[in-house]
């Protein structure tokens, strides 16, 4: 999203293009529920898994509203993982949003190269539908 715990439709990014190679960029990680009611509420508990792609480092995880403290890892790979756990259900009331905010650093390429950073869910609402995958975001890098 382009604004912390936005839920617009306006601030939704699928795709972000001409990233310079070495630069950083921050990311905004963020599960909503589009369901403007308050009775389905995607439960406490469940999982938001932002996995980076190979070759972005130096991740660094700038905020979390509405989640415990999130854990990263790196993989051999150099791709990497942050997963954050809900502390508190996300419910379709305006502004309930919830974003796990963080940077890295592009990879260092000599010529344009696509990435695919998936954003998943893991959990459920109402402690009984499972939710799943969110979004995969394109990202190009250009030297």
């Amino acid at each position: 999203a382009k604004t912390v715990a936005s839920s617009s439709p306006s601030n939704i990014i699928t795709n972000m293009t001409n990233v310079k190679s070495g630069t950083y960029k921050t990311f905004n990680a963020t599960i909503a529920d589009f369901d403007t009611g308050t009775t389905n509420v995607i439960s406490s508990g469940s999982r938001l898994i932002i996995n980076i792609p190979k070759g972005w480092t130096d991740v660094t995880i700038l905020s979390y509203n509405g989640f415990s403290a999130p854990t990263y890892q790196t993989f051999g790979d150099t791709s990497s993982q942050i997963v954050g756990v809900l502390n508190t259900d996300v419910t379709g009331a305006a502004g309930t949003a919830k974003t796990i905010q963080f940077r890295a650093k592009a990879p260092p390429i000599f010529d344009t190269q696509m990435y695919v950073m998936y954003i998943l869910a893991d959990g459920d609402v109402n402690n009984a539908f499972p939710i799943g995958p969110l979004a995969e975001i394109l990202l190009q890098v250009t030297p």
